[in-house]
């Protein structure tokens, strides 16, 4: 049976413990110092506190520290995952593999995107050095991820990307941040040079495209291809977004929740989810509704589609919601979309005709008439509205409170010396049972006391447990218990199950860190490995490029003869490129120019320090 895992993103505590809450079986979250979010660091507290309260459901806390590391931080590096260690996390992501070298505790080790891993022979020699799981590039077609599941022993686990943001760069091959800014992407500083704002040139210095955020992608969504992914080989789905809100990050994970329990349910021979719990939802989870700047499923299915990048604008542009219909002085009248409706608080945004995106929040919403906080002169009749903040919705999300319970079935039966109370907790794999026996004297009841059973039984507050049924043997139909002995009872049967409960978690957390294979890494691999990884530009050799990308510009503007465009698949932006145009230049406002160059062998692109 396959295990499958839903990895959400974690910024702090409070974010971390929603995801757990709307159904995450793992949360990735930043350790104090290395992460490759520089700006989402957490304290040693604040880790311990996620992990006691992930583990009660059997989900696990992943720590990031996936920077590149200088010389003198890789004892200090060491040292914090021992910390971590003994702090009950369950595994840490590196990209800097010389920290494989250093007195580590045994702790499993996961191979960061950082890494590029995007090939057999990649991951076979992170194999070979003691790594158990690696994160694939998200790059990666479902045919080229099965043909690495294959290749690669059984053991080794495969963690993809599933939703959220794109880099066009391979993960780990861009420079562009630290060239241009002094602000390394791959020590956590990325500065998003792929966000900018660039006017496009021919070889001769030739303007011929305007100015548009040519390397800007939209967000990744699978929400739909999990079951492809899981078939594929993929155990571990993961979201993307350690910088986002926790309203963000229970919307985005209930929904792939869901998900991930409808794929169970259709075939629970086959599948499993890796931690416990029912999770109950206060709201219906909508990706749509949520920060985005528009979907792609990027390249998941071997092509070079249409749908790839957003040039017009870095931002989320959210839902298409409506058109102005009308325009007055201080309000505008709207067309909206189906089942659209707005809310005081709403942002709205529209593209002005230059391209740029110009947007508003709505002050007064009345049926379709809509006062915005600040009049704008652009807007006319006729233009079409987006929606970035959906106000009824995030305070829909805010208020749920989603909760996250152990379903368990409850027994009571009579013994010689009382009552034997039993609970069965429903788990992925074989139930779990716990019994007390209590020691009562056998009362005669005067009337009927079943429904005081039931109802007594039933009460489980404020526990991580929820009762689905009460079973009461036909021998206590005429036995009398007080409502206390009852509620005392069940207190001693909740204690039984804490402590199965945690036991469980602490062999299952034992299991995770017996597995030390890095200890006995490939010394020729791990050395491979280490000169593999990217270094500082500067350090770089000179041919190295400021960034490596599958994304190709030339195709996407219907330049490419390999890849022409269908006839339906226009480009957003209007250029002067003629099919085989290369190579290409960039050209920030400030003067600075990028050559852009095509491998067509290897249908890559290369951002380079022209």
């Amino acid at each position: 049976m396959q295990t499958l895992e839903l990895l959400a993103p974690a910024r702090d505590l409070l974010t971390g413990q929603t995801a757990i809450d709307n159904g995450a079986d793992a949360v990735y979250i930043g350790a104090p110092l290395f992460g490759a979010r520089a700006a989402a660091g957490n304290t040693l507290d604040d880790i311990a506190t996620l992990c006691q309260h992930a583990h009660q459901y059997h989900a696990r806390v992943y720590i990031t520290v996936n920077t590149m590391l200088r010389d003198d931080e890789l004892p200090q590096a060491a040292d914090l995952i021992h910390q971590l260690y003994e702090r009950d996390v369950d595994a840490i992501l590196v990209q800097d593999l010389r920290l494989l070298r250093q007195p580590l505790p045994p702790i499993a080790l996961h191979a960061s995107t950082q890494c590029d891993n995007r090939t057999a022979d990649d991951v076979m020699r992170l194999y070979h050095c003691g790594i158990r799981r690696v994160v694939l590039a998200r790059e990666l077609s479902l045919q080229q991820i099965a043909d690495i599941r294959r290749a690669v022993p059984a053991d080794m686990e495969l963690e993809a990307f599933v939703h959220g943001a794109l880099c066009v760069s391979y993960s780990g091959r861009c420079y562009a941040s630290e060239h241009c800014f002094g602000r390394s992407a791959n020590r956590g500083a990325c500065a998003q040079f792929c966000r900018l704002r660039f006017t496009l040139a021919d070889a001769q210095g030739n303007v011929i495209g305007p100015e548009a955020h040519y390397l800007s992608l939209k967000d990744m969504c699978r929400l739909h291809d999990l079951q492809a992914l899981a078939e594929a080989g993929v155990v571990s789905f993961k979201i993307e977004g350690r910088l986002k809100d926790a309203t963000y990050v229970a919307n985005v994970t209930a929904a792939y929740h869901q998900a991930l329990c409808r794929l169970v349910s259709q075939a629970p021979h086959r599948y499993r989810r890796s931690s416990l719990g029912h999770v109950d939802h206060g709201f219906t989870p909508d990706v749509e509704r949520t920060f985005n700047r528009g979907y792609t499923d990027y390249f998941l299915y071997g092509k070079r589609t249409a749908d790839m990048w957003s040039p017009r604008t870095p931002k989320a542009i959210g839902q298409a919601v409506a058109t102005v219909r009308r325009v007055g002085k201080g309000w505008i009248e709207v067309n909206a979309r189906e089942g659209i409706s707005f809310s005081n608080g709403d942002g709205l945004c529209y593209f002005l005709d230059d391209g740029t995106l110009q947007g508003f929040r709505v002050n007064n919403a009345t049926g379709y008439r809509l006062i915005p906080f600040r009049m704008d002169d652009t807007l006319r009749v006729g233009t079409e509205l987006y929606r970035t903040q959906d106000a009824a919705f995030e305070q829909s999300v805010e208020k749920s409170k989603s909760k996250r319970a152990l379903p368990i079935n409850i027994a009571i039966a009579p013994n010689d010396n009382g009552y034997r109370l039993t609970a069965t907790v429903e788990q992925p794999a074989e139930p779990t049972a716990v019994s007390i026996d209590y020691s009562f004297t056998h009362q005669q009841a005067q009337r009927p006391q079943t429904d005081n059973m039931q109802r007594q039984l039933s009460k489980w507050g404020n526990t991580i447990y929820r009762c689905k049924q009460v079973n009461i043997a036909p021998a206590m139909a005429d036995h009398f218990l007080p409502s206390s002995t009852l509620s005392d009872m069940r207190r001693q049967l909740a204690d039984e199950l804490d402590n199965l409960l945690a036991a469980q978690a602490a062999r299952y957390r034992q299991e995770s860190h017996d597995c030390e294979t890095w200890k006995e890494a490939d010394a020729e691999a791990l050395a491979e490995s280490i000169r593999r990884m990217p270094r500082s530009y500067d350090e770089a050799p000179p041919t190295t490029p400021l960034m490596e990308c599958r994304f190709c510009l030339r195709q996407a503007l219907g330049g490419c003869r390999r890849h022409p465009l269908t006839a339906q698949a226009m480009p957003p932006i209007a250029t002067r490129i003629t099919p085989g145009t290369a190579p290409l230049t960039l050209q920030l406002p400030n003067g600075r120019h990028f050559g852009v160059h095509f491998d067509c062998q290897k249908c890559q692109m290369y951002i380079t320090n022209k």
